[in-house]
């Protein structure tokens, strides 16, 4: 993709490309702590950016101190990061921005030169034979040290290297610093190795005579110590200067005479003024209170807060058992709450729990493993007869409205509704044990309570299974049959039995009721003989439950 990128910015000058730069470094600049580890890719593409012809000055000091960082911190890279560098400064190099840059990389680089050489381990000697002390006296130098050594002796070079380009380019107030830093330099490996270091050499013999350059420099450098003062020193002397001083490579200071002395231990012993010493003390301890203070207001608020909320759901709970609701959050309202003798919420809550026309489900999570494991033996055994049922009388009741989808129609057939329920219930002689208004109930408690649906208008197969389940605990939980005091896959197994009786005493097949299990019917004999008539006469008359399996073919 970056390919592709550079040839699209080759190919196209007008691309701005400062929407790439700006995002770009700053990428960079976070992931500093990498050492600087880059592919070639990426180097080839900084290129293309730095030759680009739509490059700005902003953008080019930019990726000057990108290319710099290169330069100076990754020796395979270096060379292409040097040509990159000089090709931007020879191109803005008479802007003021980039030529102080170039100084202050220039001051930058001359520091770690003398780092590297400050810290260099001199070359091992080899004694002669003759000499009475051992040949390898000295320690050996480890092979990490000595690649080491190696790496910082090609850091050296490069550095020497660039320093000689920018002054290549005769930009007079670069080169004027250049010279400045590059004689501190010298001076102070001079005074540090005791020697004279060859690249350094090198570079002061551009401005002239080394040794003419060196003398006019320590000239220049003794007078402004000895006869003109600090705040009298030229600004740019003085700011390299203390740069060096920063780095800790300069001259030491030189010892004070006695009267100055007395003056620095003098300003060193003398104390604060008590008052202003009193006046801060005060100063903090009303900035405590003040925290203090701050703090109890935001806890007396906190519970402030608190208190206003209880009492809302004190209030909020009251209006839904005057509504008749069941509280979200408190499994039994009366525990928590008092009312009035003889007002409106507590006779609604007397009645509320003294109603015994009210219907309850019974959650069979709830009950005991005996229960909740016969109700699924029952409701696993039965299962074809259920489908069928939920199959026989859904989507057989229309609801008056007008269905203009199919995916409506489909849906339908997924789904019973009341009116397809009582239908059922009547159908099977249930009408005289329960009434509409109670399967409306068991409906909506089951969608809101069970399943956690606000779709009052049906139920699924899942829904119609535990409609069952709960309609059997409601019906023989009260005369003319009671078998309440039995498990509760009793009162589900019985209500089956009452369905399957009333298909029998109706004339219809009872086969899935009597054997849930078969895959096929008992009758063959009567399947064989209806299979020869429906030969001979298609239009011969069938019974009322069948299962076509092919055009002439049937079975009961």
């Amino acid at each position: 993709m970056i390919l592709n990128f550079r040839q699209i910015l080759s190919s196209i000058d007008s691309i701005p490309i400062g929407v790439i730069i700006e995002p770009l470094v700053k990428e960079l600049q976070q992931n500093e702590n990498t050492n600087y580890n880059i592919n070639v890719t990426d180097i080839e593409f900084l290129e293309t950016l730095a030759k680009h012809p739509k490059l700005s000055l902003k953008h080019s000091i930019q990726l000057s101190d990108i290319f710099a960082k290169i330069y100076l911190n990754n020796i395979i890279f270096a060379p292409i990061a040097g040509r990159c560098l000089m090709y931007i400064f020879a191109a803005f190099i008479g802007s003021e921005p980039l030529q102080e840059y170039i100084v202050k990389f220039i001051k930058i680089s001359l520091a770690i030169f003398f780092t590297s050489e400050k810290s260099k381990r001199p070359k091992e000697k080899i004694l002669p034979k003759y000499n009475s002390k051992h040949v390898n006296s000295k320690p050996v130098v480890s092979n990490q040290e000595l690649e080491q050594e190696i790496l910082n002796s090609q850091r050296r070079a490069l550095i020497i290297e660039m320093v000689k380009n920018l002054i290549g380019l005769e930009c007079s107030w670069v080169n004027k610093k250049s010279k400045t830093l590059i004689l501190f330099t010298y001076r102070q490996l001079k005074l540090v190795t005791k020697n004279e270091n060859k690249g350094i050499l090198a570079l002061i013999s551009l401005f002239g005579q080394t040794n003419d350059v060196i003398a006019q420099f320590e000239e220049d450098l003794e007078r402004m110590d000895t006869s003109v003062s600090p705040s009298r020193a030229g600004a740019e002397d003085q700011d390299d200067i203390n740069f060096f001083k920063e780095l800790g490579i300069v001259n030491k200071k030189k010892k004070l005479d006695k009267s100055q002395a007395y003056d620095l231990a003098h300003l060193k012993k003398q104390r604060a003024d008590p008052k202003i010493v009193a006046n801060l003390q005060q100063i903090k301890e009303k900035l405590n209170e003040k925290i203090v203070k701050e703090q109890e207001k935001e806890i007396i608020e906190k519970e402030k807060l608190e208190i206003s909320k209880k009492k809302l759901e004190i209030e909020v709970d009251k209006m839904k058992i005057r509504l008749g609701l069941p509280s979200t959050k408190k499994l039994n309202v009366a525990e928590h709450l008092t009312f009035e003798e003889g007002s409106q919420e507590a006779a609604k809550l007397y009645e509320k729990i003294n109603n015994p026309n009210e219907i309850r489900l019974i959650m069979l999570e709830h009950e005991e493993d005996r229960d909740r494991e016969g109700v699924s033996i029952v409701l696993n055994k039965y299962t074809k007869v259920l489908k069928y049922l939920f199959m026989t009388y859904s989507s057989t009741v229309n609801g008056g409205g007008v269905t203009h989808s199919f995916s409506a129609l489909e849906q339908r057939k997924h789904l019973i509704s009341l009116a397809e329920l009582w239908k059922m219930l009547k159908d099977h002689d249930l009408q005289f044990r329960t009434s509409q208004e109670e399967a409306r109930e068991l409906i909506k408690l089951i969608n809101t309570q069970i399943y956690k649906k606000l779709d009052m208008k049906g139920l699924d197969f899942d829904g119609f299974q535990q409609f069952l389940v709960q309609l059997a605990i409601l019906i023989y939980s009260r005369p003319p049959q009671v078998l309440s005091q039995l498990p509760i896959f009793c009162s589900l197994q019985e209500l089956i039995k009452h369905f399957r009786d009333t298909t029998a005493r109706k004339g219809k097949a009872t086969f899935l009721y009597d054997d849930p299990d078969a895959s096929e019917t008992k009758d063959k004999e009567l399947s064989k003989f209806l299979n020869k008539a429906l030969e001979r006469d298609p239009n011969y008359p069938l019974p009322e439950v069948i299962f076509f399996q092919s055009s002439l073919k049937l079975e009961i």
